[in-house]
């Protein structure tokens, strides 16, 4: 844990032996605004662990190979988040509304992990960026032909934005 006023504006954490992201370390950190976590040996999210991070603009939280779900709320207090790179993890669904509170995400990466497209269903929590999102990247994830350019997922109307 960071004691006392946390005047921080960036932080990075790289690491083989954590396991765990605690809501405690970051409790006083709240005018951090780009946070770095690459944690070889995480394994799983409770949803609470950056809600005191709302002025958070950066976030990279990858190369977590074990890390395959995210959260529901996860994101819920970070309005200003303009940055989210999840790459590099095994990530293997998006929850319904996980991505419903960004409103100013620009940026979103999702490449280099596990998202399986079933059905249309699998890539809908990303309608909720469709107006500010500039940047999508989900390359090497096993999305078979939900990508291609004839489907009614991205090709289509409803996703003509990405």
């Amino acid at each position: 844990r960071l004691a006392g006023e946390c005047r921080l504006r960036q932080l990075t954490l790289i690491s083989d032996s954590v396991s765990a992201v605690l809501s405690a370390w970051l409790a006083n950190c709240s005018r951090l605004n780009n946070l770095t976590l690459r944690l070889r040996n995480l394994t799983a999210l409770t949803g609470r662990e950056f809600s005191n991070l709302t002025e958070l603009q950066r976030l990279t939280l990858s190369g977590s190979p074990q890390l395959q779900d995210l959260p529901q709320g996860l994101f819920d207090d970070m309005r200003n988040l303009t940055v989210l790179n999840l790459s590099n993890n095994s990530i293997t669904r998006l929850p319904s509304n996980i991505f419903s509170r960004l409103r100013r995400l620009r940026v979103l990466d999702l490449s280099h992990n596990a998202l399986a497209a079933q059905s249309e269903e699998a890539l809908s929590p990303l309608s909720a960026l469709e107006t500010t999102l500039q940047s999508l990247v989900l390359s090497h994830n096993p999305l078979g032909d939900l990508c291609a350019p004839t489907s009614s997922i991205i090709g289509g109307e409803q996703w003509s934005w990405l």
